[in-house]
């Protein structure tokens, strides 16, 4: 088997837990030490693209920051009350 990331060689490898009861199987590549478990390679064949969406951004001059009185960088001692 070859590495995807160097085209090096790879060779299967047993890892287990801390407590060494759990065992699994990973492959470790000789050259770079890149290490495919199974775990890793389902995540790599998941499409996380609909996760990564950042919600929309407030403009600045909507009712939303009126509403909270915040105007950023602008604001004076004034608008405090002591």
């Amino acid at each position: 088997m070859n590495c995807k990331r160097c085209n090096g060689l790879m060779y299967k490898m047993e890892l287990r837990d801390s407590k060494g009861f759990e065992r699994l199987s990973a492959s470790v590549c000789v050259i770079c030490g890149e290490m495919v478990d199974p775990v890793i390679a389902v995540n790599r064949q998941k499409d996380f693209s609909a996760e990564l969406r950042l919600p929309k951004r407030v403009p600045r001059n909507s009712k939303y920051w009126k509403k909270f009185k915040r105007h950023g960088a602008r604001q004076t001692t004034a608008d405090y009350t002591y």
